[in-house]
C-alpha cells in the first residue's frame, strides 16, 4: 500500500516516495502536444503547482520520474487503470528529450516594497537563471532580456526550445487589493512581461499559466488568441483534483480502515459501510465540475480525511484570499446569499476588478461550481437566430456549504465574530422573549463594536448588519420581501408558524437635542407600517400561529433604539393608534 502525500510534497518527492499519485500524464500530453500556451484557472489547493512540477520535469526530460505513469512510452504496465475519456490513446508516442526551463511563481512577489518593484523581482530572477546557465544579459526590459536568455538556452541545450511555466499569475494584483494604485502598477508590469513572450514566441515549446482568477490572461493584456483557456474544456476538466474514477482506484483500500476510525469517533452510524463511507465523502468533498465527463473531488480535503481520519471541513477551514475576504467585507449580503441565475462562458470567467460578479468571483475561489448547462438564443431583429451555451451555478458540497456562512461573517467582522455568536446566542434568547429592553442593549453593544459600518451612513448598511447578526444567531431570513403594499427589511422565520416582520430605519445626526423624539416618531412610523394588513398579507396566507412585529431606528453614529409591536398580533387587522 502506498503511503499518503500529506499534500506539500513536490512531484519529484512524490515518486521519489513512492506516494500515492493521480496520473495526469495524459492530460499534459493532451496539452502540450496540442497547445503552444496554455492558461489554467483552479481554486487554491486544487494542484495547480504540483501540476507545474510534473510539466516541469517532463520538459527536463527526467523520464526516470514517469516510470509507471501513462506518458512513459516505456512503461505501461499501469495503462487502462483510469480512462480519462475523452483522452482515449492507448499509448504515448512522447519522447522525453531535455528542455531549458524557466518557472516563475508570482505569489513569491506576494510582498513587494517601494524600493523593489515587481518588475525588478521579475527580471532579477530571470537573471538569476541565466547566471545559473552561464548567459551574459546586458538588457533592461523584458523584450531583451527574455530573447537574449532564450537564444542562449536554445544553443546550450542542443536546440531544444525553451518551457515557460507561471504559478499563481494573479497573485501580484488580487493579494493588492487594497492597494489599487500598485496593483494596477503590477497589472502593466505583466501586460509587458506577457506580451515579450509574444514577440518571443519563435523560441518557446510550450508555456502554462496558472491562477485562481483569470483576468490577467485577459486580451487587453496579452494581445488577442496568445493563451488558450483551457478552465472549461471537456478535455480538461480532471487535471486537477480527484475524479471519482481516480477517488476510487487510489483509496480503496484504504476505505475499510476509515469506517472503522469513524465509528469509533462515533462520526459515523454504527451499521455504517464502505458504500455509505463513500457517498459520504462523495457529498461532502466532492461535486465539482469544469464541463468534464466526471465530478471533481477536492483533493486537499480527501487528503487530509485519509490523514486526520475525521470528517472535517479542512479546504473551507485552510484560509482565505485576501482579494476574496475583501470583496466579502465590501458586499457582504452579495456573496453571502448570492443570487445564481444562468450564466455565459464569458461572464462566470471574466474576472477583471472593474466587472465584478459576486457569482463569478466565487465560482473562481472554489465556492460554486457548475450544475448543469442549457442552450440560449438571441433573435436579431433580422431573424437571425445565435444559440450559446448558458451555465448554472451551485455550490458544490456540504463542506462548503456549512462553512461559508461562516467564511464570510469572518471575513466581515474579523476578530469580532466569536464576540457576535455570544451576542447573538443573547439575541434569540431576547427575540423569543419579545424584551425590547434587553433586545436594545444587545444592539448597542453589537454596533458599538463594529466600527466599519459607520463610516457609510447608508440604511441599507445597517439593514445588512442586522440580517448578518440575525443570520450569525441561526435564524432563517427572507430579506427584503416584497408585499402588496410596502416592502419590510427583514422576516424572520422562528418556525411552528411564528414570524418576526423587521423596518429597519436610519437617520442621520439633524439635532442632537431632538434625538429621542426623532428616533420615537420613526418607531412608531416603522411599526405603523409594519402593521399594515397589506404589508403581511402573504404570510397570512399560511395560518401562521403568530406575527410580531419589530422597529430598529439607527440614528447617527452612536444612537440606536428598538421596539416591539407590544401586545399585539399582526394576523388580525390593526387598530387605529396602535403604534
Amino acid at each position: 500500500m502506498k503511503k499518503k502525500p500529506l499534500t506539500g510534497e513536490t512531484f519529484r518527492e512524490i515518486i521519489a516516495k513512492n506516494l500515492l499519485y493521480a496520473d495526469k500524464t495524459r492530460y499534459i500530453y493532451k496539452m502540450i502536444s496540442d497547445y503552444k500556451f496554455c492558461f489554467l484557472s483552479r481554486p487554491r489547493r486544487f494542484g495547480k503547482t504540483l501540476l507545474i512540477d510534473a510539466v516541469e520535469e517532463l520538459f527536463r526530460g527526467n523520464g526516470d520520474l514517469f516510470k509507471g505513469l501513462w506518458i512513459n512510452p516505456n512503461c505501461h504496465e499501469g495503462d487502462g487503470k483510469f480512462d480519462f475519456s475523452p483522452l482515449a490513446e492507448t499509448n504515448s508516442s512522447y519522447a522525453f528529450q531535455e528542455h531549458p526551463v524557466i518557472r516563475l511563481n508570482m505569489m513569491a512577489y506576494n510582498r513587494i516594497e517601494k524600493s523593489r518593484r515587481l518588475k525588478d523581482c521579475i527580471l532579477e530572477d530571470l537573471r538569476l537563471k541565466a547566471k545559473m546557465e552561464g548567459i551574459s544579459l546586458n538588457y533592461e526590459d523584458f523584450g531583451g532580456i527574455q530573447k537574449k536568455l532564450f537564444q542562449g538556452l536554445i544553443e546550450k541545450y542542443n536546440g531544444a526550445k525553451v518551457a515557460v511555466l507561471v504559478d499563481e499569475c494573479d497573485a501580484p494584483m488580487a493579494n493588492n487589493i487594497n492597494n489599487q494604485t500598485l496593483a494596477s502598477k503590477n497589472s502593466v508590469v505583466l501586460a509587458d512581461f506577457y506580451n515579450a513572450l509574444k514577440k518571443n514566441r519563435e523560441y518557446i515549446r510550450f508555456s502554462l499559466v496558472t491562477g485562481v482568477t483569470r483576468y490577467p490572461i485577459n486580451a487587453t493584456y496579452f494581445g488577442p488568441n496568445m493563451f488558450l483557456d483551457i478552465s472549461l474544456k471537456e478535455t480538461f476538466a480532471g487535471i486537477c483534483g480527484f475524479t471519482v474514477t481516480e477517488f476510487d482506484a487510489l483509496f480503496a483500500d484504504r476505505m475499510d480502515g476509515a469506517l472503522e476510525a469513524l465509528k469509533s469517533k462515533n462520526q459515523i452510524k454504527p451499521n455504517a459501510t464502505v458504500v455509505d463511507l463513500r457517498k459520504e465523502l462523495l457529498e461532502l468533498y466532492g461535486g465539482y465540475n469544469w464541463l468534464g465527463p466526471e465530478k471533481i473531488l477536492n483533493p486537499y480535503s480527501i487528503q487530509r480525511f485519509f490523514n486526520e481520519l475525521s470528517l472535517d471541513s479542512y479546504w473551507t477551514l485552510s484560509g482565505q484570499s485576501i482579494r476574496l475576504s475583501t470583496l466579502i467585507s465590501r458586499k457582504p449580503m452579495d456573496f453571502i446569499r448570492p443570487k445564481l441565475t444562468s450564466y455565459t462562458t464569458e461572464k462566470i470567467t471574466l474576472s477583471d476588478p472593474e466587472y465584478l460578479d459576486p457569482a463569478a468571483i466565487l465560482f473562481n475561489h472554489g465556492y460554486l461550481t457548475i450544475d448543469r448547462t442549457e442552450m440560449g438564443e438571441i433573435v436579431f431583429t433580422d431573424g437571425q437566430k445565435h444559440s450559446f451555451p448558458l451555465i448554472f451555478l451551485k455550490i458544490p458540497n456540504l463542506e462548503v456549504k456549512t462553512s461559508y456562512d461562516e467564511l464570510c461573517f469572518r471575513a466581515v467582522f474579523n476578530g469580532f465574530y466569536d464576540t457576535l455568536k455570544i451576542l447573538g446566542a443573547e439575541f434569540s434568547k431576547a427575540f423569543h422573549g419579545k424584551d425590547s429592553k434587553r433586545m436594545n442593549i444587545i444592539i448597542e453593544k453589537l454596533f458599538g463594536k463594529f466600527v466599519y459600518w459607520r463610516h457609510i451612513p447608508l440604511e441599507e448598511r445597517y439593514r445588512d448588519i442586522s440580517r448578518m447578526a440575525l443570520l450569525a444567531a441561526g435564524f432563517e431570513l427572507e430579506s427584503e420581501k416584497d408585499w402588496r403594499i410596502g416592502r419590510s427589511d427583514i422576516v424572520v422565520d422562528l418556525m411552528e408558524g411564528r414570524f418576526v416582520i423587521i423596518a429597519i430605519k436610519y437617520i442621520p445626526v439633524l439635532n442632537d437635542q431632538e434625538r429621542d423624539a426623532i428616533m420615537d416618531k420613526e418607531l412608531n412610523s416603522a411599526l405603523e407600517r409594519i402593521g399594515d394588513a397589506d404589508y403581511s398579507r402573504s404570510l397570512k396566507r399560511n395560518n401562521p400561529l403568530e406575527i410580531i412585529g419589530l422597529g430598529i431606528v439607527f440614528y447617527g453614529k452612536d444612537s440606536v433604539k428598538t421596539k416591539f409591536w407590544e401586545g399585539r398580533d399582526l394576523r388580525s387587522p390593526p387598530r387605529a393608534g396602535d403604534a
